[in-house]
């Protein structure tokens, strides 16, 4: 059981291991590749497609990514075109759900690159389009300017330079604004080929001179060499052969430093071109075929067609006519360029088709825009009624207060003009039978005769006219309102006369309608003005 465990536990080291292990060589693989890119890219192409088979077994989708971006670089660099889309196609159906648009961008501009190798620019536009795209939707601006930057070598290679130019300088404001110096020079270098071609090699010139300032300052060996060997092309064009031969033999001193194959290639023809012009034939000879051997070690179609080409001229010029005629037919067998009004149609149609859709996202980004403000515009008269609405609700509530505010401050004041005008009264009244009875004790009357007394004085007294209403009221109903002259509630009256409030109520009723009055203290009134204040026992 113990050597079962022992066992056990060695196999499990063993698949770890291995594990680590192939993980381990995928990542040196990787480094490797990347090394060899430019510097051996045969070599490199074996080592991604080799590693591939590894990352597949052990269903790593980064190594498979990137082994299959890398093997179809490699293999369109190489010439390989059909199976350098195979493989980026693929690799991108790997990348459906990617999150890293930049990266997926890339795949997207590697394919447009591979389509614009096979011809097909069509397809190359509309994947060039979808990379811009992406990087639209990341606000990526640097990928922004890249995608530009392709879609004008597109246009340059369908001989659409004007167009071409127009997407360089697009590329060209993005850049600057970022102070991006290398991306800076490269655009300069490709407007200056764009210029080049439409055979205007003064304004190419001078987008050289730009590039190179900033390759100098930057030390760039490859890309320095690059708009060396293109300035001294246009500096052959205007027949300035001193200053053409100092730019290729600048560009020459950098040869050991030049990362890229077909750099080497070009830079060895271009020297040959200008030995040609200059009618140094064996140079042109010895440069050409210089140039011939490294590209057939290196490959590439678009090279050695240019090389073929130079070599046509070199053999017709020495009169080697069957020569001549035999390097032309290897250069046409090397034409890649497939510039046709088909072709060049369907990536205009293509590049219509994106504009379309931008426009038409845009269309509907500011219809959004437009019904979010309407809607907000909705919202906030809503709420503006509902503010007027409350404003006058408060306002009515502040009104009607304000209103039974001054409706009871005006009763109290009557209330407080009738308590003085009663006290006023009774004060009045008191100091009358005050008088009335020192007189009568000083006329020594006795009992009787006094109360005989008083009664003609009141009999007299109410023998004053009265108005019909006050005559139409009962005896009850004067005693009542005599005491509501007096100043008293609705309770006391109950209580002064033992009846109850509601029948006082009823007594007031029927007196403010006999004395056609509105209420208590026109009543009131009516009664200090006829003096039945002595109906009140």
């Amino acid at each position: 059981m113990k050597n079962a465990y022992h066992i056990l536990v060695l196999f499990s080291f063993y698949f770890v291991s291995a594990g680590f292990s192939q993980s381990s060589q995928l990542k040196a693989a990787k480094l490797k590749v990347d090394s060899l890119f430019f510097a051996n890219q045969v070599e490199g192409l074996e080592i991604s497609e080799k590693m591939l088979s590894m990352a597949f077994a052990e269903k790593d989708t980064f190594h498979i990514t990137y082994f299959l971006d890398q093997a179809g670089e490699l293999n369109r660099a190489l010439g390989n075109y059909d199976k350098a889309i195979a493989q980026i196609t693929k690799c991108i159906k790997y990348k459906v759900n990617w999150k890293d648009l930049q990266d997926l961008s890339l795949s997207y501009n590697n394919l447009g690159k591979a389509y614009t190798n096979k011809g097909l620019y069509d397809l190359a536009a509309d994947n060039f389009l979808f990379a811009l795209g992406l990087m639209e939707k990341d606000k990526n601006d640097i990928g922004q300017a890249y995608y530009l930057n392709n879609l004008g070598a597109l246009f340059d290679l369908q001989h659409n330079y004007q167009k071409a130019i127009d997407y360089y300088k697009r590329s060209l404001v993005i850049k600057k604004r970022l102070d991006d110096q290398k991306g800076i020079a490269a655009t300069h270098l490709n407007i200056g080929i764009s210029y080049f071609n439409l055979e205007d090699y003064k304004l190419a010139i001078q987008h050289y001179d730009l590039s190179i300032a900033i390759y100098e300052k930057h030390d760039n060996a490859t890309k320095l060499a690059r708009v060396l060997s293109n300035h001294g092309n246009s500096l052959l064009e205007l027949k300035e052969y001193k200053k053409a031969k100092a730019s290729f033999f600048k560009a020459f001193k950098l040869i050991d430093k030049i990362e890229e194959a077909q750099l080497v290639t070009n830079l060895y023809n271009n020297i040959s071109g200008y030995y040609f012009q200059t009618n140094e034939l064996d140079s042109a000879f010895y440069y050409n075929t210089l140039a011939l051997d490294n590209a057939q070690k290196t490959g590439g179609f678009k090279p050695l067609k240019d090389v073929y080409f130079r070599r046509a001229e070199l053999f017709k010029s020495r009169k080697q006519m069957g020569d001549a005629y035999n390097a032309l037919q290897i250069s046409f067998l090397y034409n890649d360029s497939l510039i046709d009004e088909v072709n060049i149609y369907a990536v205009a149609d293509m590049e219509a088709k994106y504009n379309y859709e931008k426009n038409k996202l845009k269309i509907k980004e500011q219809e959004l825009d437009k019904i979010s403000i309407e809607k907000n515009l909705a919202e906030k008269k809503v709420q503006l009624a509902y503010l007027i609405g409350g404003i006058i609700l408060i306002g009515s509530i502040l009104i009607v207060v304000f209103i039974l505010y001054q409706g009871k401050k005006r009763k109290a004041n009557l209330l407080i003009g009738q308590t003085v005008l009663i006290t006023k009264q009774k004060h009045d009244l008191e100091k009358i039978n005050k008088r009335i009875e020192e007189e009568l004790n000083n006329l020594h009357l006795n009992y009787k005769d006094k109360e005989k007394l008083l009664e003609n004085v009141f009999s007299n007294a109410q023998d004053k006219p009265l108005p019909p209403e006050v005559l139409s009221l009962s005896k009850r109903e004067l005693e009542v309102l005599s005491y509501l002259a007096l100043g008293r509630s609705d309770d006391q009256i109950a209580t002064s006369l033992f009846v109850s409030k509601s029948t006082v109520k009823t007594h007031l009723r029927r007196i403010y309608s006999k004395l056609l009055v509105s209420g208590r203290a026109e009543a009131v009134a009516i009664a200090h003005r006829h003096e039945l204040l002595g109906a009140v026992n």
